[in-house]
């Protein structure tokens, strides 16, 4: 029988990959800030006829509940277990159960290097907010962030409309989008016109998963005074009978979204000079967010859906129609 040393058996494990997720904050809102949107991964893997075999036990995500026992740790919780539908969690508050201990701050002081991949390189270290009642030096963790510079971002022009999709954890880059508009729409104040902006976002349940709800309700309602027509439409897949998906909706509202990459012009005639952003499941969604698009445009612009689906295709090598997307 082959006695394997253990640290041999770890030379022979090839190394995590790295976890890419994307920013969820608007670097020029909060630019010493950045913020990520995931979802724990904690669940149970059911093997059929055998349900005390190993399948059967919890399987979690490797970087979320790194990050959330970082997390955790900082503010010094217990280290038990939750059920994946504790209320804490589904109300995205799965970080203390002290109502004593207030949130972990940001206190890098490493300085950032680039590298030759348009990688930004940095050490973040983790300490209690001053005055919690962790705040005694002792826990602190530093952990490897690379931020990688994306092309997936606002157009130069705030008057050219925006159309984002982004069901789930895919809101996370549309946050970022919307956090800027409302800024610049403060800044701006009621005399001047911004291109219109819509948000379709997309969930199970809007008791449980609607994410960042007041926040982004707050930023709209900024928005709108400065582009009235804005708004967020949303997708609840298991809250009826029937499932609906940002899919469906984009073709329930096909008039408020034709309008919307119209820019102004009574017909299209070409590629739309608005911009998409989709951003999530690339297997299903992102596939059926782009039929839909194009069979929007071909029925009002009265052209074959080949033809507009060119135009979809056209906007995306001008960088007008743009996927962030994982499978």
């Amino acid at each position: 029988q082959l006695q394997l040393p253990v640290e041999t058996a770890f030379e022979l494990c090839p190394r995590l990959q790295a976890r890419l997720y994307s920013i969820s904050s608007s670097g020029k809102v909060n630019p010493e800030r950045p913020s990520i949107t995931a979802v724990v991964l904690q669940y149970d893997a059911k093997a059929e006829g055998a349900p005390t075999a190993k399948m059967g036990a919890r399987r979690c995500g490797v970087a979320t509940n790194y990050l959330l026992g970082t997390v955790r740790y900082l503010r010094g919780d217990r280290a038990e277990t939750l059920a994946p539908d504790h209320q804490a969690l589904r109300a995205g508050c799965l970080l203390s159960e002290s109502p004593s201990l207030p949130g972990a701050a940001d206190a890098s002081v490493v300085e950032a290097v680039h590298d030759g991949k348009d990688h930004t390189l940095q050490s973040f270290t983790l300490q209690p907010a001053p005055g919690s009642a962790c705040d005694n030096g002792q826990r602190a963790l530093s952990l490897p962030v690379f931020i990688r510079r994306s092309l997936f971002r606002l157009p130069a022009d705030p008057s050219t409309p925006i159309i984002m999709i982004g069901p789930g954890t895919g809101l996370a880059p549309m946050r970022g989008f919307i956090q800027e508009r409302a800024q610049l729409a403060r800044e701006w104040g009621a005399g001047r016109e911004m291109g219109t902006a819509l948000l379709f976002f997309g969930a199970r349940t809007e008791a449980k998963d609607y994410m960042y709800r007041e926040e982004l309700e707050a930023h709209f309602s900024e928005i709108q005074k400065v582009a009235p027509q804005s708004q967020i439409i949303t997708a609840f897949s298991r809250d009826q009978p029937q499932k609906i998906y940002v899919q469906h909706r984009l073709a329930e509202h096909a008039e408020l979204v034709y309008q919307t990459l119209l820019c102004g012009q009574q017909k299209l005639g070409g590629p739309p000079r608005a911009h998409v952003y989709v951003c999530g499941d690339a297997k299903s969604m992102a596939k059926d967010v782009s039929k839909a698009l194009a069979s929007l445009i071909a029925e009002r612009e009265g052209v074959a859906e080949d033809v507009a689906s060119k135009w979809v295709s056209e906007m995306r090598r001008l960088s007008r129609y743009q996927e962030d997307v994982w499978s």
